[in-house]
């Protein structure tokens, strides 16, 4: 073998080196780029489930306040039927004051049911929105794309230089 080709071995021992660390290097880039991407949409999705959540929330609490109104006025509407009742039977008095009473009863456990129910969705949305944002760091990918090494690559090529040099010392090339 001639000493040309000992170094054109060595060139594309060099242009293989380079190649595979350019390589390696973009690799590392892409993988970290699409880290960053993945990062992001877990972000955005959890975004949007929170979005869904208060939604929810609202629609809920608008009912519940409905259901407040509704309740007032059937409370309303009773005692003014218990009192036109009362008043076209000239009835008066303790009777009259108990089936008074036992409508504001009535209203007032309805109420205290709703104000229940209330609570309960507000702890159910507390719940989903900490799960949401449990899901949200866990979907999170953390990882290490190490960069190709300059020193693992000049070691590299240090190596495939002696194993040449060893080769062609064989032959005499270099006695």
């Amino acid at each position: 073998m001639s000493y040309w080709m000992m170094a054109a071995q060595a060139a594309m021992y060099v242009g293989e080196e380079v190649l595979s660390r350019d390589a390696a290097s973009a690799e590392a880039k892409a993988q970290k780029k699409l880290q960053r991407y993945r990062n992001t949409m877990a972000g955005i999705t959890a975004g949007e489930s929170q979005n869904a959540v208060t939604t929810n929330t609202t629609l809920q609490m608008m009912a519940n306040t409905r259901e407040s109104f509704d309740i007032q006025r059937n409370q309303i509407q009773a005692e003014g039927e218990a009192a036109v009742a009362a008043g076209a039977a000239g009835v008066a008095g303790g009777s009259t004051d108990a089936l008074m009473q036992d409508v504001r009863r009535n209203a007032a456990r309805r109420q205290y049911q709703r104000g229940q129910d209330l609570r309960g969705i507000f702890m159910s949305e507390g719940a989903q929105r900490r799960s949401i944002a449990m899901q949200a760091e866990t979907a999170k990918t953390t990882g290490y794309f190490p960069k190709p090494s300059t020193a693992a690559s000049l070691l590299n090529l240090g190596g495939k230089g002696l194993s040449l040099y060893n080769e062609y010392d064989k032959e005499g090339y270099f006695d």
